[in-house]
């Protein structure tokens, strides 16, 4: 990690003394609570709750005495880049697999680098390739009317557990994993009584399906596999910190249940907004002309330009998630306020990207932003939808692979279309992230004469 400007040499002194004559940062007291926290029962939209607060007191703002929200530029440099030993990650492992995220400090830092060889680009153009696969048969299979959300976060989770764990479509293990693997999604808390019994029926679906695993990793000794798993397997033993087989099993298991939902939304706003933009649409066209028929390589990926640019500005304006939570390890200061240990340190990701310091005409959605010469993410880390600094999302530039692909196969395949879509609404972040009304497509297949998506 490289030195953090001067400016937080400050916010980053443990020194109790220093921070004690500190005051705590603005916000709302008494009778005033009491009227947000009626605002929240009413609305449940933590979102535009945040940005109320963020208006009235500025970019941090206290919620309790060990509660703070955070927003802007140097509030994300602050939660995100600060030593790990003073603001980590809060841990989660006690409620399910073992996660990067539930890790900190050198633990963290020798595993994600094993893991992120795995993403190396000789392991990604396999990955590509396996996506390839099962995009172009799940397309097939589609409805000639159906909810993008809903049927992006099957296709997605497909070709995931794919990818991920080189598990195939539609074999006995598939049938089998997924008999299992809702009850592992679906586990609740560890401490939520009275629903324990969920939690206890999704730790043994844990165990079934890491035994599945474990068979498909034995009945495949000997074999070069091309999975993100079998990859992950081969680095670990080469490398001088060993990871377990139980951490090895959960870091792949990760990336399907945090994932899947992510690039679904991705894509679903991606295409709404192709199909609801003309000059989006033109610009996509022209580039997918240039890619030919054939299935897509990593090298044709990362000539998609305008497409690629198309999904950092979806991850601006609708990121998947709304906040990043930290906690403070050690008494903190910041922007001359205290923040004292064992604080929750939450930082809003959607409200950040909004900030016209970083992104000019911010409510505006142009992909043009990220394009040469004018990149506007010069001030790191301005776009944060998947995270920044030491938990920033290990499969980021996966889930750019597969929206990716997913775009390209439907487009050969398909002409398309929106059902009465006027504009494209807002994301609904209670509980998984949805849009907040239904994006609904009708497709056809594609007279290969045809060069256009249908509007």
């Amino acid at each position: 990690m490289g030195q953090l400007p001067n400016r937080f040499e400050q916010s980053l002194s443990n020194s109790d003394r220093t921070v004690d004559e500190l005051p705590l940062p603005p916000g709302p007291k008494g009778m005033q609570k009491w009227q947000w926290l009626r605002e929240w029962v009413r609305t449940k939209d933590v979102v535009d709750i945040m940005s109320k607060l963020f208006k009235l007191y500025g970019p941090i703002v206290r919620i309790n005495d060990k509660t703070f929200i955070f927003c802007g530029a140097e509030a994300v440099r602050f939660v995100t880049l600060s030593d790990p030993t003073l603001v980590q990650r809060s841990p989660i492992a006690e409620d399910g697999p073992p996660t990067l995220a539930a890790k900190d400090g050198e633990l963290h830092k020798k595993h994600r680098k094993i893991v992120m060889q795995a993403f190396r680009q000789e392991y990604l153009a396999r990955y590509v390739t396996m996506m390839n696969e099962v995009v172009k048969k799940r397309l097939q299979e589609l409805p000639q009317r159906f909810h993008v959300m809903e049927k992006m976060r099957q296709l997605t989770l497909d070709v995931t557990v794919y990818a991920m764990l080189g598990i195939k479509i539609d074999s006995p293990e598939y049938e089998q994993y997924f008999a299992e693997y809702w009850h592992l999604v679906n586990r609740g808390k560890k401490r939520a009584f009275p629903f324990h019994k969920r939690y206890q029926r999704g730790m043994q679906a844990k165990e079934k399906l890491w035994s599945l695993m474990r068979r498909i990793r034995d009945n495949q000794a000997g074999q070069e596999n091309e999975d993100f798993l079998s990859a992950l397997l081969v680095i670990s033993r080469q490398g001088e910190q060993a990871i377990s087989e139980e951490e090895l099993f959960g870091y792949a298991y990760m990336l399907t249940e945090f994932g899947e939902g992510d690039v679904a939304l991705m894509i679903t706003y991606a295409l709404a907004l192709l199909l609801s933009r003309p000059d989006f649409m033109e610009q996509f066209q022209n580039e997918q002309k240039s890619l030919g028929t054939e299935p897509l390589t990593l090298d044709k990926i990362n000539s998609m330009t305008f497409t690629l640019n198309l999904l950092r500005e979806v991850e601006r304006v609708y990121p998947p998630v709304p906040f990043i939570l930290r906690y403070a390890a050690e008494n903190l200061s910041f922007m001359n306020y205290r923040i004292p240990k064992g604080s929750k340190l939450i930082t809003s990701i959607v409200e950040t990207h909004r900030q016209p310091e970083l992104f000019k005409e911010p409510e505006v959605f142009d992909p043009a932003r990220f394009q040469a010469p004018q990149i506007e993410q010069n001030q790191p880390p301005a776009l944060f939808g998947f995270g920044s600094g030491h938990h920033m999302c290990v499969a980021k530039t996966f889930t750019q692979l597969q929206a990716s692909v997913i775009l390209h196969a439907l487009n050969l395949l398909y002409l398309c279309r929106l059902e009465g879509l006027q504009t494209v609404p807002k994301i609904d972040y209670r509980g998984a992230a949805k849009p907040e009304s239904d994006i609904i497509l009708h497709i056809s297949p594609r007279n290969r004469k045809e060069e256009q998506f249908h509007g």
